[in-house]
């Protein structure tokens, strides 16, 4: 089938679109296990061929002293193995391995953060970035990859439709960054966080504003919609944090037309994602944000952020799935699931070079390098079983793999929106990296298949969270603080704000504890200072 026709069967067939992003995690630490040798999987394309690219047999090992990096052929000291996790623990890695650009060049390119590392020695840094960033202990955790016991839901779902081995995060670092190529092509230059709040973009435009300019000349055929569980603990008013970050969004108010609740199953109330799929009148393009780490210090943290617990991930991935598959327009909609960075958890594929710098905002970091792979999954009753998808060659003009913007012209291409020729509409003007990217829709080459999984058959995993440390997590950290603050008024780095956060860091392992512990401090009867 020709991308045109491709594009054809996504445009008559696919109404509606579901996109859900989930944080931190890397494509071998979560699916490297997913295919074995022996295993049928429908490539597309077929060719040029290339087989599953998964973890290796046998596992990699990973250095575990920096002499490495001095004469990395010649280095005979120890190392490490990649292993299977132990299905015993919901929390590994029990820490965040460290998730900011220059850990992550650590393990992209060693302890020297030399970037001209020949290939062959990339990718081997992450046991001593963990011990560099988190000390020696619990440093093997880093080594542990999942399997379809610590994740069937995400397991069950890539080999009953589509993902992709050749999909890579836009930029090798956190979250914010890869949350602004994802939705507006561009980061304007940031390559960190900048804070555990993160700070507005002011970017030209995002997804959600074409869509907008779109549906003014094209009515009600580029609705949308961003579903969430919480407002954004950093902001000032009651917001979705995806409104909170990128200023193109302010202007849309909180009314219910672009931003509703995720709802909660058996509750009928209208308006909510799980209400507006039950109903069928999910919009166009509805995306919907996890609760984030350290979001109002709860306990169902599901974004899959380590060191959270990845069976609330799997929950709310379980509960996104079954309101779409059970929806009246099922046949008509296509889940989109992918995670904003690795979070420094582990891959073995190097991130390849050549990648096109969005615009000309000004920053230390050429943006011509893509991040870390993280897994991308594709799910529509029109997809074929065990489909693993690569760009078509045909329709690139340069070679490129799959990253954020990908999403982003994949979305335009399919609403008609002129994002590759925005003639001065800056609502349409996402970037040079997404006029660049390759485009899925070469993925819908089945016709309708009714026997696709209903969720009730995905089993959700067993495990013990009792190694999940809450307050391990720098972010985590941080918003305990800023509550402490909230309820006490304390100035944080005063005395008493220091020994009420030991006190807490000392008696607290889990968020409920943590949330328990800040509960019962004694409320302030002024605002908080500072």
């Amino acid at each position: 089938m020709t991308n045109s026709n491709a594009l054809q069967l996504m445009q008559e067939n696919i109404h509606h679109v579901v996109y859900v992003m989930f944080e931190n995690r890397g494509f071998d630490h979560m699916l490297g296990f997913l295919y074995g040798p022996d295993d049928r999987i429908n490539y597309i394309p077929k060719s040029p061929f290339k087989p599953f690219q998964g973890l290796p047999s046998p596992l990699p090992q990973l250095p575990a002293s920096a002499s490495f990096y001095d004469n990395p052929a010649a280095y005979t000291g120890p190392w490490k193995r990649i292993e299977k996790a132990s299905g015993q623990y919901c929390c590994t890695p029990s820490k965040d391995p460290g998730e900011a650009f220059d850990p992550v060049t650590r393990q992209i390119f060693g302890t020297m953060h030399n970037t001209d590392l020949p290939r062959q020695y990339q990718m081997q840094g992450f046991w001593l970035n963990w011990q560099q960033h988190r000390g020696d202990a619990g440093a093997d955790e880093i080594l542990q990859c999942n399997t379809k016991h610590e994740v069937p839901v995400l397991h069950h779902l890539a080999k009953a439709f589509a993902v992709s081995d050749d999909y890579f995060c836009s930029v090798p670092s956190q979250t914010n960054p890869n949350r602004a190529f994802s939705l507006a092509g561009t980061s304007l230059g940031r390559i960190n966080n900048l804070s555990a709040c993160g700070k507005t973009l002011e970017t030209k435009t995002t997804i959600f504003n074409a869509f907008e300019e779109w549906n003014k000349t094209h009515p009600n055929s580029a609705t949308w919609k961003i579903y969430y569980p919480h407002d954004w603990v950093c902001s000032l008013r009651e917001q979705a944090y995806t409104r909170y970050m990128y200023k193109p969004l302010q202007q849309f108010s909180e009314d219910g037309l672009h931003f509703a609740g995720i709802g909660e199953e058996g509750d009928p109330t209208g308006g909510t994602f799980l209400a507006d799929a039950a109903a069928g009148t999910l919009p166009s393009l509805s995306y919907l944000e996890p609760v984030f780490i350290g979001e109002r210090l709860l306990t169902d943290v599901s974004s899959y952020h380590p060191p959270t617990s990845l069976l609330e991930g799997e929950k709310f991935l379980h509960k996104i799935y079954k309101a779409v598959r059970n929806s009246p327009k099922w046949k008509n909609t296509l889940l989109i699931v992918n995670f904003d960075e690795h979070g420094g958890t582990y891959d073995h594929v190097p991130p390849p070079r050549g990648a096109a710098r969005p615009d000309d905002s000004p920053s230390t970091f050429g943006f011509d390098r893509f991040g870390v792979r993280v897994p991308f999954l594709l799910i529509s009753p029109y997809i074929e079983n065990s489909t693993v998808i690569r760009p078509d060659p045909a329709g690139c003009a340069q070679e490129l793999p799959f990253d954020h913007t990908s999403i982003l012209a994949t979305l335009c291409k399919w609403k008609g929106i002129p994002y590759n020729n925005p003639a001065g509409n800056d609502n349409y003007d996402l970037g040079r990296r997404t006029f660049a990217a390759p485009t899925f829709e070469h993925v819908f080459t089945n016709s309708f298949d009714a026997s696709k999984p209903k969720a009730e058959s995905i089993p959700l995993p067993s495990c013990s969270d009792e190694r999940c440390h809450y307050l391990s997590s720098s972010t985590a950290l941080a918003f305990a603080s800023a509550a402490i603050s909230r309820k006490t008024g304390q100035v944080a780095g005063s005395d008493q704000h220091t020994a009420v956060l030991a006190e807490l860091k000392a008696a607290c392992r889990t968020a409920a504890e943590v949330t328990t512990f800040i509960d019962n401090l004694p409320e302030t009867e002024s605002e908080p200072q500072g």
